[in-house]
C-alpha cells in the first residue's frame, strides 16, 4: 500500500466513500514501470483529498494525496485508452490508462485544480480532522520555543541577551519576534544594521557553543551580494560555492529522470546520477557546514554565515553545523527544535519553495529536501549518534509537502500568526509525538563518544550515498523485504517483553516461597494438597487466619501482606497471566503482507502483537493494553483479536506483588 496518510485514516476514508457518492472510474490500468505487460486493473476514485486506485484482484491500493502532486500530464492516446502520468513531490510516480478520454480529461482538470490551491485557507490542513481522539488540535504547538533552546545554551548571560527590537516585526517581517544579540549593542545600532541588509535581515545569534571558554558562535546574517571585509576587523573571508535555488531545482529534475529510467544499466544509472550533480550539491552543503563547525569547535572562532537572502543556504548550513556541534540536535526532540528555530522562525519560505499554492514556479526549489538528504548522509556515517531513524526523515518529508498539518505552512512566523495556524490546524509535532516509537533508531547510544561530542563527517566523494529510500521509495522489488533497524527494533521489543515477564514470574515465586515458609513454621497448611487446588486463596485463608491470631506483631504484618496478595490472585488469573505474553515472535523476514492482505513495502513498519507474537500492519494493531503477565503493567501493542480476548477474560487487574526487597 502506497503512503498517503495513516492506515487508520485510510480506513475511515474508505468507510466514508461507501456512504458518499465519490467519482470513480472502472477498468483503469495502473502501469508497472518494470513490467508494462502486466498492469494492475481496478477502480480509480477521486475524493476531496486523495486519488485512490484499488485493485481487488491483486489486493493492492495506491493512494496519491492531491497536495503531493507535482505535475500531471495527459499523454498521447493509445489503443488501450488515455494515459495520465502523475509525478509527486515525495517521488511517487504513477501512470494510469483510463478507458475513456473524457474521464481522463475530467481527472486531469480536477487534479490540476486540487493540487494547486490559490489561498492558504484552501489547503488540506484547514479541513483535516484527526481520527485519533488522543491528539487535540492544540497538541504539539507549544512543544518548542526559542527561549527554551537559547536557555539551554546558557543565554541570557553577560555577553548575550534577548532583544525586543523586532517584537512587532517592524525591523524584519521575516524574522522571529525574539532576537538574541550581543549585550553591548544598542537598539540604534541594530536598527541601522537592519537597514543595511536586504529585507532587514540583520545578523542574529543562531547558536552558542558552550564547550569553549570563549564565546564561539554561529551567526546568521544576510544581505544581497556578500559582506565588505573593510567593515570588519580580524576577519577571515571564505567563499564556499553552494549553487542557487534555480540550479538545485534543475539538478533534482535530472535526478528524477534518472530514477524513472526503464531497466537502466549500471553505467546509464551512474552516468545519469553524476550528470544530475545532486550528490555534488549535497557535498557542497556539507563541506560548508563542516567548515563552520570546525571554525567554532577547533579554532574558537565566531562565524558569520551569509548568503543572498538567508532563508535557504544559510538555513541549511547553520542547521547542519549545529547538529555537528551539539548532540542535543541529534535527538528526536532536539532535531524538531532545530527545525523550529533555523527554518520556521528564521523564515524559510516553505509555501513558495515547496509549491503549496499556485505560485511562481521559479520560486520552487528542493532546499529542505537537500537538508534532509544531508542529514541522512550524517546518519549513514554515524549510525549510533542519532536517536531518530530513516522513517522519521521520510515521514517528515512527506508531511512537509502533504499540507495535512499547519506546522510548515506559510513563509515566516508573522504569516503563520496572521493565519492563526495554531488555532485552526493540527501540529505535525503533535502527530509525530503520538507515534514516536516508530521513529526511534535502535542503534542509538546516548553515551557513545561521537554521540556526546562534536561530530565531524568525512566529506570525501566516496562517502556520499544515493538515498534509495527517498528517491526510489515507491519502486517495488528494489528494496529489501525488511530493514535492519526494523529487525533490531523487533528484537529489542521482544527482549523487553520477555524481561518484563521474567520479572513478573520472579515476583510470583517470591510470594509463593513466603507462603511455603509460613506454612512450614505453623504446620497449618498441607502445601502439596493446596498447590493442586483450583483456587489458592479460598483454601489457604482460613489456616492463615488462625496462624495470624497466634503470631507476634511482626509476624502478623508479614502474614497479612501475604494473605492480601492471596485474596486477589487465583489460579485462573495466574494461568491467564502466563498465557498473555508471546514467548515466540514470528520473524518479520519475508513477511510480505498483513493478515488483512495489506502488502508491506519498504516504508511501512511491521508490528508484532506482544500477546500472540504474530505480525500485523498498523491498521490491525491499533490497540494498546497492559498484559497480565507483565510486571510493569505498561500498555503494549496487541492485535484486535487478542485485545478482545484480554478484555473479555480479564475481570480484575493483576496486582503488583508485595515485596519488602523492592
Amino acid at each position: 500500500m502506497c503512503n498517503g496518510g495513516s492506515d487508520f485514516e485510510k480506513e475511515l476514508l474508505i468507510t466514508a466513500m461507501e456512504h458518499i457518492r465519490t467519482p470513480k472510474i472502472e477498468n483503469v490500468r495502473l502501469l508497472d514501470r518494470f513490467n508494462s505487460r502486466k498492469p494492475s486493473v481496478g477502480t480509480l476514485y477521486l475524493t476531496a483529498t486523495h486519488l485512490i486506485f484499488v485493485d481487488p484482484a491483486g489486493k493492492k491500493e495506491t493512494w496519491i494525496m492531491h497536495m503531493h502532486v507535482a505535475s500531471v500530464e495527459k499523454l498521447p492516446l493509445t489503443t488501450a485508452g488515455s494515459p495520465l502520468q502523475i509525478r509527486c513531490k515525495n517521488f511517487q510516480a504513477a501512470t494510469f490508462i483510463i478507458p475513456r478520454e473524457r474521464d481522463c480529461q475530467d481527472i486531469f482538470i480536477s487534479l490540476c485544480k486540487l493540487s494547486k490551491p490559490v489561498v492558504l485557507e484552501d489547503l488540506y490542513a484547514f479541513h483535516y480532522n484527526s481520527p485519533n481522539l488522543q491528539i487535540s488540535k492544540s497538541s504539539g504547538w507549544n512543544l518548542f520555543d526559542m527561549e527554551t533552546d537559547y536557555s539551554r545554551m546558557g543565554i541570557p548571560n553577560d555577553n548575550w541577551c534577548v532583544s525586543s527590537v523586532n517584537k512587532n516585526y517592524d525591523i524584519c517581517d521575516t524574522y522571529p519576534r525574539q532576537l538574541y544579540m550581543p549585550t553591548n549593542v544598542s537598539t540604534p545600532v541594530l536598527v541601522g544594521s537592519s537597514k543595511f541588509r536586504s529585507r532587514g535581515r540583520l545578523p542574529a545569534l543562531s547558536y552558542l557553543h558552550r564547550e569553549n571558554q570563549i564565546n564561539a558562535m554561529a551567526n546568521k546574517a544576510t544581505g544581497k551580494g556578500y559582506e565588505n571585509t573593510d567593515f570588519y576587523l580580524d576577519i577571515k573571508f571564505q567563499f564556499l560555492g553552494i549553487e542557487n535555488i534555480h540550479v538545485m531545482r534543475g539538478s533534482l529534475q535530472k535526478l528524477i529522470e534518472v530514477c524513472e529510467l526503464k531497466n537502466p544499466s549500471m553505467s546509464s544509472f551512474l552516468d545519469g546520477l553524476e550528470a544530475s550533480s545532486w550528490l555534488k550539491h549535497i557535498k557542497a552543503v556539507m563541506d560548508t557546514s563542516v567548515f563552520i563547525a570546525k571554525a567554532v569547535a577547533e579554532e574558537n572562532a565566531s562565524v558569520l554565515v551569509h548568503c543572498s537572502d538567508g532563508w535557504d543556504r544559510t538555513a541549511q548550513t547553520c542547521s547542519l553545523s549545529s547538529m555537528m556541534l551539539d548532540p542535543y540536535y541529534r535527538t528526536l526532540q532536539g532535531f524538531q527544535a532545530l527545525i523550529e528555530k533555523e527554518w520556521l522562525a528564521f523564515g524559510h519560505k516553505f509555501t513558495e519553495r515547496c509549491g503549496f499554492l499556485d505560485v511562481d514556479p521559479r520560486e520552487v526549489s528542493p532546499v529542505f529536501t537537500q537538508f534532509l538528504d544531508a542529514v541522512y548522509q550524517l546518519t549513514q556515517q554515524f549510525p549510533c549518534a542519532f536517536q531518530f531513524n530513516e522513517r522519521f526523515l521520510l515521514t517528515l518529508h512527506d508531511h512537509v509537502f502533504s499540507c495535512q498539518f499547519g506546522t510548515f505552512l506559510g513563509n515566516c512566523e508573522k504569516e503563520r500568526l496572521e493565519h492563526r495556524l495554531s488555532e485552526e490546524t493540527y501540529s505535525l509535532w503533535g502527530y509525530l509525538q503520538s507515534r514516536m516509537t516508530d521513529y526511534v533508531n535502535p542503534l542509538y547510544r546516548k553515551d557513545h563518544s561521537v554521540t556526546k561530542g562534536v561530530m565531524i563527517p568525512n566529506t570525501s566523494p566516496q562517502c556520499f550515498k544515493f538515498w534509495r529510500g527517498m528517491y526510489n521509495r515507491f519502486e517495488n522489488g528494489i528494496h529489501p523485504r525488511e530493514s535492519l533497524p526494523d529487525v533490531l527494533s523487533a528484537m529489542k521489543d521482544h527482549t523487553t517483553s520477555l524481561e518484563d515477564h521474567v520479572t513478573y514470574l520472579e515476583k510470583k515465586i517470591v510470594s509463593l516461597k513466603r507462603i511455603l515458609s509460613l506454612d512450614a513454621e505453623k504446620n497449618s497448611i498441607d502445601v502439596n494438597d493446596e498447590l493442586n487446588d483450583k483456587n489458592i486463596v479460598n483454601d489457604n485463608c482460613g489456616d492463615l487466619d488462625s496462624a495470624i491470631e497466634s503470631s507476634s506483631e511482626d509476624e502478623v504484618i508479614m502474614m497479612t501482606n501475604a494473605k492480601s496478595n492471596l485474596d486477589i490472585v487465583t489460579k485462573d488469573q495466574l494461568n491467564q497471566a502466563f498465557e498473555s505474553v508471546g514467548l515466540e515472535w514470528k520473524t518479520i523476514r519475508n513477511v510480505r503482507q498483513c493478515s488483512c492482505a495489506s502488502p508491506f513495502d519498504h516504508f511501512s513498519r511491521r508490528y508484532h502483537c506482544w500477546k500472540c507474537g504474530e505480525v500485523f500492519c498498523t491498521r490491525c494493531i491499533d490497540k494498546q493494553t497492559p498484559l497480565p503477565g507483565h510486571y510493569s503493567q505498561s500498555p503494549v501493542s496487541v492485535c484486535r483479536p487478542c485485545y478482545k480476548e484480554l478484555k473479555n477474560g480479564k475481570t480484575t487487574a493483576t496486582p503488583t506483588p508485595t515485596d519488602e526487597s523492592d
